[in-house]
């Protein structure tokens, strides 16, 4: 009985790194998805405008089209390591 238990023990952390690796995916997908919504209502100018003149809001962030097409990119690359076999 007590070699049944070790290979149960042995069996249980095989499965978790494919769920892990799912859950991964998942994420990276849903990333590229919010990302892809972002360029696809951008204008082409910076991103993120506070509405006010000369100072921007502490909760504002701007970022430009071509930064956000690099993070495009390289979730891509995530996304493209994470299915490889």
């Amino acid at each position: 009985m007590a070699r049944q238990q070790q290979q149960v023990a042995v069996a249980e952390p095989v499965a978790a790194p494919a769920v892990a690796a799912n859950n991964l995916r998942a994420r990276v997908v849903e990333m590229q998805q919010n990302l892809d919504r972002l360029l696809a209502d951008a204008p082409s100018r910076p991103v993120g405008t506070s509405g006010t003149i000369g100072r921007a809001q502490p909760e504002t962030v701007s970022i430009d089209r071509a930064r956000l097409e690099q993070i495009r990119q390289q979730l891509n690359a995530i996304l493209a390591a994470l299915n490889r076999p």
